[in-house]
């Protein structure tokens, strides 16, 4: 079942609108730093969350002005695009979107269609305050050369110093190997490398780009939280495993012990997880693809009648521990809307809306960084 824009959402979003078609938007820019083991919006610290809206290039400049005074109105900081994501994944084939931003040779090319979309979706997110993660991904661009990729991003990333307002993450899973689409995994060692250079090519002076790389879910968080250390990113861009429970991780048998149906034992073993990444940095701790938040139940199921929403109790669990961000990464996210005009309904089964109306107040009132009970 999907859901309208809930009330309260619809009445920002309508002075919103207004606003946008009676008045031109002042220009604003929302910077993004690092403080500690926390991100800082404007030089202020403060834990943030994130939505996974990997199709936001697809969308128009109305829609997503509605998208953007929505998801700030709840209470969200953050979007994570990708600016070359897939049309389908099926049966083992991978089939790319025709207007990946990387283009499918040797040399590093880009769309410049698509590299101009880029910095007009992060300049609507800006003008409602919001953070940009892009994601770049290797495999959806057939034929593309590790060489051709490095080259591109070489392009790309140098565009985007221009936003303060941008974190990049240059490959999504670097490690894993999806072989049905072509990718190999790329070493961490090749990931410092590609860092190296990327920082080197930037003119002495410019404001640092946030870089995170994401690792395999498979990755213990100690290891992943190591592997930034080493090879000097920012912050840990951390997916947790895909099921539960692990027995490879230690601590597993604690945190898996718990009521909750199979498909949602990662929520208590949110704190065990960042716990894991700070065993080995005191870096920033991105929840970037948290447990598998992806697998919303529908609303007329027993998992969507909890009193307490359990999203709403992994993203408090990750305040607690001392998590810089929390992303809710799911199905409905992916698209966020049902169409492209606008009014446009957030494409949210009731679980989903019902964590964004009830976002705010319920972290209002979770201390940062106290540890989980």
């Amino acid at each position: 079942m999907k859901l309208q824009y809930p009330r309260r959402a619809v009445r920002s979003l309508v002075f919103a609108l207004v606003t946008l078609v009676t008045y031109p938007l002042a220009a604003r820019a929302t910077t993004i730093s690092i403080s500690g083991s926390q991100f800082a919006i404007d030089g202020l610290p403060q834990f943030l969350v994130f939505v996974s809206y990997f199709g936001a290039l697809r969308h128009s400049d109305s829609t997503l002005d509605l998208a953007f005074a929505y998801l700030s109105s709840v209470g969200v900081r953050g979007i994570r695009v990708f600016p070359n994501w897939w049309q389908n994944i099926q049966d083992g084939v991978c089939v790319p979107d025709a207007d990946t931003l990387m283009l499918p040779d040797s040399g590093g090319a880009l769309s410049q269609d698509q590299l101009e979309r880029l910095h007009r979706v992060i300049d609507l997110a800006d003008r409602n305050g919001i953070v940009v993660d892009v994601s770049f991904a290797i495999e959806p661009v057939p034929e593309v050369s590790y060489d051709g990729y490095r080259k591109a991003l070489l392009t790309a990333y140098d565009s985007l110093g221009r936003h303060p307002n941008v974190i990049v993450d240059l490959q999504n899973e670097f490690n894993l190997a999806v072989e049905a689409c072509g990718k190999p995994a790329i070493s961490p060692a090749q990931m410092g490398e590609l860092l190296h250079e990327l920082r080197s090519s930037r003119p002495s002076g410019t404001v640092p780009i946030i870089t995170v790389a994401s690792a395999d879910p498979n990755v213990h968080g100690a290891e992943a939280g190591g592997f930034a250390e080493t090879f000097g990113f920012d912050a840990v861009a951390y997916h947790d495993p895909r099921r539960y429970p692990t027995t490879a991780y230690p601590g597993e048998e604690a945190c898996a012990a718990n009521s909750l149906a199979a498909s949602l034992k990662w929520v208590r073993c949110t704190c065990q997880r960042v716990n894991d990444v700070q065993f080995a940095t005191a870096r920033p701790v991105y929840l970037q693809e948290p447990g598998q938040s992806n697998l919303v139940p529908p609303a007329d199921s027993a998992d969507a009648a909890y009193s307490d929403n359990y999203l709403l109790e992994a993203v408090a669990r990750a305040k607690a521990s001392g998590a810089a961000a929390w992303t809710l990464h799911t199905e409905g996210g992916f698209a966020f809307h049902t169409s492209d005009q606008p009014p446009a309904p957030p494409n949210l089964t009731l679980v989903e809306a019902d964590f964004l109306e009830r976002l705010e107040p319920t972290l209002a009132g979770v201390p940062w960084n106290v540890g989980c009970p």
